[in-house]
């Protein structure tokens, strides 16, 4: 079941593609989990992903961080994302965006986890989710 549904959504992510104008990389540098209690520390993980352009101020496309994958629409005030972590649970992200500078973009993304569970049935927290990325 969960092999049809990526083949769909990655079926319509291509097809998005093909009726796009211009289909931009993204790098991203994605702080995850911001709001835990680690000492102060949040490792950085590198995100690469395409977007395009569907529409003024609307756009799509799909990133991963090579454990994490979703696919993504922006608006111009925030982001709605349906995805997979690494244990291939699904994941759904809420979350708004500013730009800062032509290009430069910074984000701020809440992670539903409530559906995923971890390896022994134990459910997933929700997470707070930062990432500064650049498009090209």
């Amino acid at each position: 079941m969960k092999k049809n549904i990526i083949i769909t959504l990655i079926a319509l992510s291509f097809s998005s593609f093909a009726f796009s104008g211009l289909v931009q990389p993204t790098i991203s540098m994605r702080f995850n989990d911001v709001t835990a209690d680690t000492g102060n520390q949040v490792t950085p993980t590198l995100c690469l992903g395409i977007a395009t352009v569907v529409e003024e101020g609307v756009s799509a496309g799909f990133d991963s961080d090579g454990t994490d994958s979703r696919i993504f629409v922006t608006f111009e005030y925030g982001t709605m994302g349906l995805g997979i972590n690494a244990l291939g649970e699904p994941q759904f992200t809420v979350g708004g965006n500013y730009s800062t500078l032509q290009g430069l973009n910074l984000s701020l993304d809440y992670v539903i986890n409530n559906l995923a569970t971890d390896g022994a049935g134990n459910s997933i927290p929700n997470e707070l989710r930062m990432s500064l990325g650049v498009t090209f």
